[in-house]
C-alpha cells in the first residue's frame, strides 16, 4: 500500500510544473509563445512520466525499488532512483527555472506599484522548488517528502497575496502595456 500511495501522489503532482509554466507565460504577457503544440507537448511529457511511474513495477526504470523503511517513528518510503526519475526531475526543474526567469525579468520591467505582486509570485514558486531540489538529491527528513508541506506554505503565501496585493485582479503587464500605448 505504501507503493500505491506513493505512485498515486504523481497523478496530480506531475502536472504542476507545466501548469505553472503556462500560467507564468500568461501572467508575464508572453502569450505569443503559447500554442496548441506547446501545450500538447508539455502535457504529453507529463502524461508519459505519469505512465512510467504507474507502470514502474513492470520495468523498474523510474524507481529501481520502492520499499518501506522504519525510521524510528514510523514506516517511510525508501527509493532507488532510476533513469526516468532523473529525466522527470530535469523536466520539472527546467519548467520551474524557466517560469522563475520570466518572473525575474518581469520584476525589472513592471512599475514599482506591481513589484510586490511579482515578488510574491516568485517567492511562491521558489518555496516548493527548493524542497523539490532537496528531494531530488535524497534529502528526506525522517523519510518524509517535504514537497507537499512546502506546497502548503506556498499556497498560504499566495492566498495571503490574493488579499494583500489583490494578486490576479490587476495584471502588472496590462498596466505596463496601457502606459506604453499612451506614450
Amino acid at each position: 500500500t505504501i507503493r500505491l500511495f506513493y505512485y498515486l501522489e504523481f497523478i496530480g503532482g506531475v502536472f504542476v510544473a507545466p501548469f505553472l509554466f503556462l500560467f507564468v507565460l500568461r501572467y508575464s504577457d508572453q502569450t505569443q509563445l503559447i500554442n496548441k503544440f506547446l501545450e500538447r507537448l508539455l502535457f504529453a511529457c507529463s502524461a508519459f512520466f505519469l505512465a512510467m511511474v504507474l507502470t514502474n513495477e513492470s520495468h523498474g526504470l523510474f524507481y529501481g525499488s520502492v520499499s518501506a523503511q522504519n525510521n524510528g517513528y514510523f514506516l517511510a518510503v525508501e527509493l532507488e532512483k532510476g533513469i526516468f526519475h532523473w529525466l522527470y526531475a530535469s523536466y520539472n526543474s527546467l519548467l520551474i527555472i524557466a517560469a522563475n526567469i520570466l518572473l525575474v525579468r518581469m520584476l525589472f520591467s513592471v512599475p514599482d506599484l506591481y513589484k510586490g505582486q511579482v515578488l510574491i509570485m516568485l517567492f511562491g514558486t521558489l518555496i516548493p522548488w527548493l524542497a523539490y531540489i532537496l528531494v531530488v538529491f535524497g534529502n528526506y527528513p525522517f523519510g518524509l517528502d517535504p514537497v507537499p508541506f512546502f506546497l502548503a506554505v506556498s499556497a498560504i503565501v499566495l492566498f495571503w497575496a490574493l488579499y494583500k496585493y489583490r494578486l490576479f485582479r490587476t495584471n502588472p503587464i496590462a498596466f505596463k502595456t496601457i502606459f506604453e500605448k499612451i506614450s
